[in-house]
């Protein structure tokens, strides 16, 4: 079975290639670039796990990832922000972030998050 990666990013070039990256792997990924559109995506789609930036227009990460708990609770969500601010991380974590990484990250390291 292949695991489905919803990717939330505004910068869309790091969004299309890691989601390019992703399916190298052998995963299977869809990417939108604000939080709305995250939600209105989970309304129609599912997936295992989700990369949540924090620094969305609109509806920023802090405020999407409540609603994505509420929704759905089984999905992993793994934010992936440039924001490395302890107390955000905090108050992610409090809000059921499965994890916390900080851009740039290696490839590597989300694989083995992933996994």
């Amino acid at each position: 079975m292949k695991i489905n990666i919803l990717i939330v990013d505004d910068e869309r070039d790091f969004a299309k290639m890691l989601s390019e990256r992703f399916e190298l792997k052998g995963f299977s990924t869809a990417v939108v670039y604000d939080g709305f559109n995250a939600l209105s995506w989970l309304d129609e789609n599912s997936c295992e796990i989700i990369l949540l930036d924090l620094g969305l227009p609109g509806m920023n990460g802090i405020d999407v990832l409540p609603r994505i708990r509420e929704a759905h609770p089984f999905v992993q969500v793994v934010i992936l922000t440039a924001a490395s601010d302890v107390n955000i991380a905090i108050a992610t974590m409090k809000h059921g972030a499965t994890d916390y990484l900080i851009k740039p990250v290696a490839f590597d390291t989300l694989l083995a998050v992933i996994h």
